[in-house]
């Protein structure tokens, strides 16, 4: 081949070549893109598709701490789990394995077969059994529990600092909101089965009917307070998230005054195999269920270095909550934020288990809510 010809060939190959060379450097960038996404791929990430929200992983894994290769598989075993709504209580808890046997309410549900002859049909379905959760904690007493960060925060310190909110004259000073507002509540029957449904949208009888009870009885005691009962779980429920954070968002730009957040869920417990927990206890004015504060911070990458102040809150309300009786399971914290970044005073609060009736979860809004009025007016100088 002349040199001609061959100079006209590599004039033709060139631009196919340019095109390839091109390609492979776009597909290298590509892969590094992608190499450094799945690095970053954190609990903290999945947080906005609502995947680790109520319930611990049976496994114990994160995907943090898993090999990026890895990370898929373990995403789609919580989010199995996560379909389940199920926090899984193991049968050797200290809360379910005390010293002494603990003694039902009066009035609790039985949750054997009736009494009659060997030859009578038990009880359909699978029981729900009331059980204190507090882990029975002494006088001034804070239990930190099923911690899935590295911090190791002293509990007794936050409650001493100095509190991170001001007094205002401006109202509202509350924002109550649902990110997963179709959670509802048992039926009273003390048993469930393979297809009882506990979500409802209907707002007298999921959690949105509990944050009213909390805004009435706050706004009895003069705090004003905004409810937002949009269901954001209706649609794609793995970007619940995002959308209580725009609805968060909206209203803190609406009123500056807000200080305090409170997302109102209800959990769900199983212990065994079908066996589900109402996290209960007795007070002077009937049966409650029980409140757990799920308290956010940094670990996973969030955007929330002052999450010391909201737990710093949390401890101080998790003791006005006990003055009297165990109102309060042990604080819950989280390695993803929950929207908690936004203000100081903003808390997960799960009122109550699917096992708990409508009307134990409103006892217990009550109670709740007049333990964060008398922690505001303590603490807000």
């Amino acid at each position: 081949m002349d040199r001609e010809k061959l100079k006209k060939t590599l004039d033709q190959l060139r631009g196919p070549y340019r095109t390839a060379v091109c390609g492979a450097a776009m597909g290298l960038l590509f892969t590094a893109a992608a190499l450094r996404a799945s690095a970053l791929i954190t609990p903290e990430s999945l947080e906005s598709a609502a995947l680790s929200s109520v319930i611990s992983k049976k496994s114990g894994e994160t995907i943090s701490a898993a090999p990026a290769a890895a990370r898929p598989a373990v995403q789609s075993a919580i989010k199995g789990i996560y379909a389940d709504e199920i926090y899984f209580l193991e049968d050797d808890t200290p809360a379910a394995d005390t010293e002494e046997p603990q003694k039902e309410p009066d009035d609790a549900q039985e949750t054997d077969a009736p009494s009659g002859d060997d030859n009578s049909d038990p009880l359909p379905g699978y029981p729900i059994t009331p059980l204190d959760l507090s882990g029975h904690p002494d006088s001034g007493e804070l239990i930190l529990r099923n911690n899935e960060t590295d911090y190791s925060p002293d509990l007794y310190a936050l409650r001493d600092a100095e509190y991170p909110i001001a007094a205002g004259m401006d109202q509202p000073r509350v924002l109550i909101l649902h990110t997963h507002a179709t959670e509802a509540y048992s039926d009273g029957s003390g048993r469930y089965g393979d297809d009882t449904s506990f979500r409802s949208r209907d707002p007298e009888k999921n959690v949105i009917a509990v944050g009213r009870v909390i805004a009435e009885e706050l706004e009895a005691r003069g705090i004003g307070c905004v409810h937002c009962e949009e269901l954001h779980d209706i649609g794609d429920f793995y970007k619940s998230y995002d959308r209580s954070q725009a609805s968060i968002l909206q209203y803190l730009s609406q009123y500056p005054s807000i200080q305090y957040v409170l997302d109102v869920h209800r959990d769900a417990i199983v212990r065994g195999e079908n066996e589900m927990i109402a996290p209960t206890v007795d007070t002077p004015e009937g049966r409650s269920a029980q409140i757990m504060l799920v308290m956010g911070t940094d670990a996973f990458g969030a955007d929330h270095p002052a999450w010391e102040k909201n737990l710093s809150v949390a401890c101080k309300l998790e003791t006005a909550m006990n003055a009297e009786y165990p109102l309060a399971r042990p604080i819950n914290l989280r390695g993803a934020s929950f929207n908690e970044q936004f203000r100081a005073g903003s808390m997960l609060v799960e009122v109550g288990s699917s096992g708990n009736t409508l009307d134990e979860a409103k006892l217990a809004a009550r109670l709740f809510a007049r333990a964060l009025a008398d922690t505001m007016e303590r603490y807000e100088k």
